[in-house]
Parts: structure tokens; sequence; C-alpha cells
């Protein structure tokens, strides 16, 4: 069957609060989601979880694990997509920590893959995290914090990266 996000601790969260969680083991997903190719960003990959959206919060996590999508986007340490593109939330990464190797195809990176947030209704935010892993995107967009921050409203902020980015 599809696989549609692949995480160490949860798949997708949803009206969820995350707190104070670990993951250290290896995530390997070959799935596109739903079978075709064209589907590459229905599968996010994440330390804790993959896809993050509709007022959720990762809080006080660690990532130490190796996390690899062979042929997937939207790759990060402790989130693969954070963020919602419809009705009124606000999905946050903060204060947390990944020390792990991440490899996708594009959108990868040591926190966050993707972080999205278009309008007041819609925002997404990493604040108060750090990297000191590995992030290699074998096509676009890789970035020590977050892979691809789009949006005005998808904050990114207090922030530190010491892993290398290949």
């Amino acid at each position: 069957g599809a696989v549609y996000a692949v995480g160490g601790l949860a798949g997708t969260a949803v009206f969820s609060q995350i707190s104070n969680c670990s993951f250290d083991g290896t995530i390997l997903s070959k799935a596109y989601g739903g079978g075709a190719e064209s589907n590459q960003d229905r599968c996010p990959a994440g330390g804790i979880v993959a896809r993050l959206n509709q007022s959720t919060s990762i809080t006080n996590c660690t990532s130490s694990g190796s996390i690899t999508t062979e042929k997937g986007r939207y790759v990060g340490g402790i989130a693969g997509y954070n963020g919602y593109s419809s009705s009124s939330y606000y999905s946050y990464v903060e204060k947390s920590v990944n020390v792990g190797r991440v490899d996708g195809s594009n959108y990868v990176g040591g926190i966050a893959g993707y972080s999205y947030g278009s309008s007041s209704s819609y925002m997404s935010s990493v604040e108060g995290c750090l990297n000191a892993g590995i992030v290699n995107a074998s096509t676009d967009y890789a970035g020590g914090i977050v892979g691809y921050n789009n949006g005005s409203y998808s904050y990114l902020r207090y922030c530190l990266n010491v892993g290398n980015v290949i």
C-alpha cells in the first residue's frame, strides 16, 4: 500500500502537542506516496514527526538518528513538513535539537525540510533550535535549519546550525 509519511515517533501529527521526546534509530523511506513518481511530496520523513500541521507543536525534542529518503522530498531531522494551508492553524518546532544525518532529494533541513506560512491564519515557525548533523540534498534546497522556508508568515528565529550542509 501507499505510505504517506514516515516519522520516528509519528507519521502525521494533527492538533497535537509533542514534547520532551527523542528518536535514535534509522528511517529509510523508499516510498513516493501513492505509488506515482509525481506524488513525491506526499511522503515526507522526519526524526520526530514527518508531517506537522493543524495547531501542532514539537517542543524540547531531540533526534540523533539517521533519516534517508531515496525518492521523496520534505525531509527534516525533527519535522519533514511544518505547516498547513487551509483553515486557521499554526504549527511550530521549538527548542529542539538534531545531531543525526539527514539525506533526501530536495527540501532537506536539519530541523525541518519545509516550513510554510502564508498569512496570519496559516503560520509556522522554527525557533530556538540547534542542528549539528550533516544535511544532504541530492537535488535542491538544503539548509542547516530549514531546507525551504516559504511565506511571509513562516518564521525562523534564534536558531544555530553547526552541521555541514552538502
